[in-house]
């Protein structure tokens, strides 16, 4: 009798490990989800994460492209450049698992609301060596997004002004209970979408960025590191949007996308080192079903569908990589 019993518990704590095993074979690497803020891998190698905020600390596993991470939180490792390159992210609840944001894309966040306890500045990082955009007045309404650490480890927030990101100090806002908004998704698409530009514009004027470069930025007579150099910019200089050239058909990354700061064609800058985008949209209205995509083309990561007649925000003219676009 206590030989049958003695194998009957072997046979069940044998069952457990086996069933143990698996589910950390099937979940131990899976950082996305339905629920909270979320982006999208976007580097045709794969991305390392690790466990720490750098490369100095030991990888973990290598997640593929387009593979969807959660972000819980972001970790600023200096003090004074908010370029994405220094910016990494926490893809795991307990915060032990991160990668680097400038291989992240396709970021969608829950807002929620906070509210200012003094006259507050927002900054283009976070950490009061950033430089400073703007003040929230005492009592002001604000859209939070993502908490982030600065260097010294002080907690500070990711707000959403306009439809630009900026960073606020925490100790100066109160959130507001029962403020989490909700996303909503149409798939009653029994129309066959279209991929061309069917929107009719109404209005618009000018856009504007900053350099984000310490060394500064070289101007290009092209799209490309190929062309000349015709010019030099100062980090945080300001300069114009007119368009962007994509330079492959499939990643949309910043490096993959060149702005024209001219408005001739024969200025450009690659968008990474470019950040505080300030955009006048012009609006407009689809003519038919039209699907929206991660960058520009439709061989792009395909993102969601307008209905006919939806209203939309064009930000700028975006050009395909196309031959034409690079003469």
């Amino acid at each position: 009798m206590r030989l049958i019993a003695a194998k009957t518990l072997k046979i069940a704590l044998t069952t457990v490990l086996i069933i143990s095993m698996i589910m950390t074979y099937t979940f131990s690497f899976s950082y996305g989800t339905s629920e909270g803020d979320y982006g999208y891998v976007n580097t045709s190698m794969g991305l390392n994460v690790r466990s720490g905020p750098s490369t100095s600390y030991s990888v973990k596993d290598n997640i593929d492209n387009n593979t969807k991470v959660n972000i819980y939180e972001e970790r600023f490792v200096t003090s004074s450049s908010s370029s994405k390159s220094n910016i990494w992210i926490a893809i795991n609840s307990a915060k032990t698992s991160f990668v680097r944001s400038d291989f992240i894309d396709g970021v969608v966040y829950d807002v929620v609301k906070g509210t200012t306890t003094v006259d507050l500045n927002y900054r283009v990082g976070a950490g009061t060596g950033m430089r400073k955009i703007g003040t929230f007045k005492k009592g002001q309404s604000i859209d939070i997004v993502c908490n982030a650490l600065t260097s010294s480890g002080n907690l500070w927030y990711k707000v959403k002004v306009g439809s630009s990101y900026y960073y606020v100090s925490s100790k100066y806002v109160t959130i507001n209970t029962n403020s989490n908004t909700e996303e909503s998704v149409d798939d009653n698409n029994t129309e066959e979408p279209s991929d061309e530009t069917n929107v009719e514009e109404t209005t618009g004027n000018e856009n504007i960025a900053y350099v984000n470069a310490t060394f500064g930025l070289n101007v290009r007579k092209g799209p490309s590191t190929s062309y000349s150099k015709v010019g030099r910019l100062s980090n945080n200089e300001k300069i114009n949007v007119y368009s962007e050239t994509f330079v492959t058909s499939s990643s949309y990354g910043d490096k993959y996308i060149w702005v024209d700061i001219s408005g001739s064609k024969n200025k450009y800058v690659r968008s990474d080192y470019l950040d505080n985008y300030s955009y006048n949209s012009k609006t407009g209205t689809t003519t038919t079903k039209l699907n929206y995509r991660m960058g520009a083309g439709s061989s792009m990561k395909y993102a969601g569908t307008f209905n006919n007649g939806s209203q939309v925000c064009r930000r700028c003219e975006e050009r395909a990589n196309d031959t034409s676009c690079r003469r």
